[in-house]
């Protein structure tokens, strides 16, 4: 699109020609663009919200096993065997 301008402003011309080559080309660039960034948006979010599972599994992993009172403390009683 630029390029086409510049073209314009240099032969002094306003050709719908040089402009539609240059709407073209900035049409094509957009869309080969978004074919490239679309997919590695959508892996990205699929990543961090993997990460965001891993992350919650692991706090409560960690939870249960800091809160949980070992074996033979308060609330945990060996019965006598006979």
């Amino acid at each position: 699109m630029i390029a086409s301008f510049i073209t314009l402003g240099r032969h002094g011309t306003t050709s719908m020609e040089l402009l539609s080559v240059g709407i073209s080309a900035a049409l094509i660039t957009t869309q080969v663009g978004l074919v490239v960034a679309l997919p590695g948006l959508v892996g990205a979010h699929a990543v961090s919200c993997k990460l965001a599972q891993l992350k919650n599994t692991c706090k409560r992993i960690t939870l249960q096993a800091t809160t949980k009172p070992p074996y033979g403390t308060a609330g945990h009683t060996r019965e006598a065997l006979p």
